[in-house]
């Protein structure tokens, strides 16, 4: 039996890699519940980190019997861009634009972005090195179950 949140994690993640123009030097790190290490502010200007995070399931058709309903995950994908202090925003904004400019009006089989906005506060990491911008792409995600 497919699992649909496999399957969303996959279909964001293949829209990403078809449409993140992957500058060079720039990390990015895709947050799975596991560890991974921050990258060193020593040789990176810049970096990102992807998140998805599910919001909700519903059912928005029923089908003829079971495992028939069109139901769909609601979710949203979290960009943040860590800049390292002191270089200005100029890199840091330009990258949370292209990021989310990956997502904007991305629509591939089962999974549709809804809408994309930056957040507005910015803030500092905990160990003050890197100044961060964040922003969220929405989705939804329909399958049958």
């Amino acid at each position: 039996m497919a699992n649909p949140y496999t399957d969303a994690v996959a279909a964001i993640e293949a829209a990403w890699l078809a449409r993140w123009p992957a500058p060079a030097g720039v990390p990015v790190l895709f947050h799975s519940n596991t560890d991974f290490a921050t990258p060193s502010r020593g040789d990176t200007a810049a970096w990102l980190h992807v998140s998805i995070e599910f919001d909700d399931e519903r059912a928005v058709a029923f089908g003829s019997g079971p495992g028939l309903a069109e139901r769909e995950l609601g979710g949203s994908v979290v960009v943040r861009v860590f800049g390292a202090r002191g270089t200005g925003e100029t890199v840091t904004l330009g990258l949370l634009d292209e990021a989310l400019g990956v997502f904007r009006g991305t629509r591939a089989g089962a999974l549709s972005f809804i809408g994309s906005m930056p957040l507005q506060q910015p803030g500092a990491s905990e160990d003050g090195a890197w100044w961060v911008r964040s922003g969220i792409a929405a989705f939804v995600f329909r399958f049958r179950g």
